[in-house]
């Protein structure tokens, strides 16, 4: 099965203005409260997090995937309702949705979802058909590794995070084991953070549907 990584369009023909969301509102302190959307880790939750308000760029678009580097959204996806429900339709063991205020003007408002992955697929890695490094300083390659099972990537990952913070496990080429049933991957230590892929099902049926705002990049 074909998969494809999925991100956000800046074609402005798109998207109207980048970003989307200039800017965000909160109602409490986003780096100190433990009930903020970025600070409860990537692990399912019972409860309903705090969440920005995105303020839409004057001359924006609104489209079914947002841009946003504003805090709240990093490393996320902001999801339209036919966008959550695509998703979902195809299970939601990875990840939960919470919603987001997007404030238009300030009499008008739109609500959309923020996607948080709760663990990552790693056993869906082609892993002896994919490239892995041991980056410093965030750019310098420093040792190509050998990795080709899930053990060797948890062996690495584990001995890298413990060498400090100067030193980063880096999935420079990603590719999905031919045998996975999964139709939505997602996966950190990749370029820009976290890596979201879907299936050729995923894609038809967000093509179908002309779902606006995300692009496709196929893992070849």
């Amino acid at each position: 099965m074909k998969y494809y990584r999925i991100s956000d369009t800046v074609d402005l023909n798109v998207i109207g203005k980048y970003p989307q969301i200039e800017d965000v509102k909160c109602d409490c302190d986003p780096i100190e409260d433990p009930l903020f959307i970025d600070n409860i880790g990537y692990k399912k939750i019972n409860f309903t997090p705090k969440t920005p308000i995105g303020i839409l760029n004057k001359g924006a678009k609104l489209t079914d995937v947002l841009t946003s580097p504003s805090i709240g959204y990093t490393k996320k996806i902001i999801a339209s309702d036919e966008f959550k429900n695509v998703l979902c339709q195809f299970g939601d063991e990875n990840f939960q949705f919470f919603k987001s205020e997007i404030e238009i003007t300030k009499n008008k408002k739109a609500y959309y979802w923020i996607l948080n992955p709760t663990n990552f697929n790693y056993n869906d890695i082609d892993f002896k058909n994919s490239e892995f490094f041991l980056i410093r300083d965030l750019f310098i390659k420093e040792e190509k590794l050998n990795v080709n099972s899930l053990e060797d990537f948890l062996a690495e990952k584990n001995r890298i995070e413990n060498l400090g913070f100067l030193y980063q496990f880096h999935i420079e080429k990603l590719l999905i084991e031919p045998k996975s049933k999964r139709d939505f991957i997602i996966v950190d230590n990749v370029k820009a953070g976290i890596g979201y892929y879907v299936s050729e099902n995923i894609k038809e049926e967000i093509t179908k549907r002309n779902l606006t705002g995300l692009e496709f990049i196929e893992l070849n």
